[in-house]
């Protein structure tokens, strides 16, 4: 982190565009907190977790395909797909359990 700021600042003290500033952003601290997705897996409010700038970063600069980050992509959205899925057994689970113990209370 240190050394990648140290070479942004250079390039600020170079007199850079600010196009160029604005893509290379600082990285903080922060920024480079392991998601609680990977933590704690079965977490709630997993959807407030962004990804940090830099990883939202257009890395390839002729317009092309970037796979990596597509591949990304679709395995966060494949997982967000499976999460929905579980939650959504989940409710028909407790919504049936419920029904149970109402009707087992009615004998």
């Amino acid at each position: 982190v240190k050394r990648y700021n140290r070479a942004r600042d250079s390039l600020e003290t170079l007199g850079a565009s600010l196009g160029m500033m604005a893509r290379f952003q600082k990285i903080h601290h922060a920024d480079l907190k392991m998601s609680g997705d990977i933590v704690e897996e079965n977490r709630l409010g997993q959807r407030s977790d962004t990804l940090p700038w830099f990883w939202r970063l257009d890395r390839n600069l002729e317009g092309q395909a970037d796979d990596i980050l597509d591949e990304f992509h679709r395995v966060n959205w494949i997982r967000a797909k499976a999460q929905y899925t579980r939650w959504k057994e989940e409710l028909a689970l407790v919504e049936m359990e419920m029904k149970w113990v109402i009707s087992w209370f009615g004998f």
